[in-house]
């Protein structure tokens, strides 16, 4: 299963998975960071290297970091395990101008990890204040209390829909005894109605519709989905993200033709098979027209970027 950037969350007892999608980040060395004036909004992250390897880093170690700005607002972000010995810290300023002092913490005794601490500059947004980030938090649970419930497919078709009515800060997944995070060997309850039959939650890890939730993190890598908002100005009817210049995407349901109607959608343009994440066929506005003509049969989807 590929998901970018995979995140637990826990809230109300309930369980799933969440798919968040990269905005642009400043990454750089405590030192760098110190003398690099910081927009508002701008997403900062910090690199930290643990001093010893740990059996189950994700699970066993808690890791944050606190920020401080000088007219004492404090924050406390949490950091996360990227690998190795590799953990990372990811911050935006809600504030203009002033300065942030932060310190890092964690649950081990680890120098690489601990009391590590430093200063960054905050200026203004670089441009317009950014769009709200959301995410549809309820999903469909795939097979929740019965068997082929909501599953496979789906879970791929809510995922495309929900990003492209404005989900820009991802996608939720969640599934029948993952919601309710479900053991290995536990016995049926009466409440069994929240349960994948016979399915633990890591069972419910490996259900088809996962694997459709996980493709949009590996179609959209590396794309400028920060400020894309919904808009149905380029096309007929078809749902969109789109930013002028930038990005379009498109999820066309049952595939069929596809014509655009702006002028300021980025020339290269890809069509998506998002059941395997292959791409069925490319090509620039300025070779093929407005018009694309047949996408194919089944699901697609469509990207306009600048950055292919």
């Amino acid at each position: 299963m590929f998901l970018n950037n995979r995140v637990w969350f826990q809230a109300f007892d309930v369980a799933f998975i969440v798919a968040i999608f990269g905005a642009v980040c400043i990454v750089a060395p405590a030192a760098t960071l110190a003398a690099t004036r910081v927009p508002q909004w701008q997403v900062v992250e910090l690199e930290f290297t643990s001093d010893k390897d740990y059996e189950n880093a994700y699970t066993n170690v808690e890791f944050w970091v606190d920020f401080k700005h000088a007219n004492g607002m404090q924050l406390r972000r949490p950091g996360f395990w990227d690998g190795g010995r590799s953990f990372k810290v990811r911050f935006a300023s809600p504030l203009g101008e002033g300065n942030w002092s932060w310190i890092s913490s964690s649950n081990v005794a680890d120098h690489g990890l601990n009391d590590r601490s430093g200063t960054f500059q905050t200026g203004g947004p670089n441009g317009s204040t950014p769009v709200k980030a959301i995410a549809n938090g309820e999903p469909t649970y795939e097979n929740i209390g019965m068997t082929g419930r909501a599953a496979g497919w789906w879970q791929g078709h809510e995922a495309w829909r929900n990003l492209c009515a404005g989900g820009t800060m991802g996608i939720v997944y969640g599934a029948g005894s993952l919601w309710n995070w479900v053991h290995p060997g536990e016995p049926e309850q009466n409440d069994g109605w929240a349960r994948a039959p016979k399915s633990s939650w890591r069972d419910a890890l490996d259900f088809e519709g996962s694997n459709y939730a996980g493709m949009l993190g590996k179609i959209l890598d590396g794309l400028p989905l920060d400020g894309a908002q919904p808009d149905n100005s380029c096309t007929y009817g078809r749902p969109s993200l789109f930013k002028p210049n930038q990005l379009l995407i498109l999820y066309l349901e049952n595939g069929g033709g596809l014509l655009v109607l702006r002028d300021d959608i980025p020339d290269v343009w890809r069509i998506y098979d998002p059941k395997t994440s292959e791409i069925v066929r490319s090509g620039r506005l300025s070779d093929s027209g407005k018009d694309l003509g047949d996408t194919g049969s089944g699901p697609r989807v469509v990207i306009f970027s600048n950055t292919y």
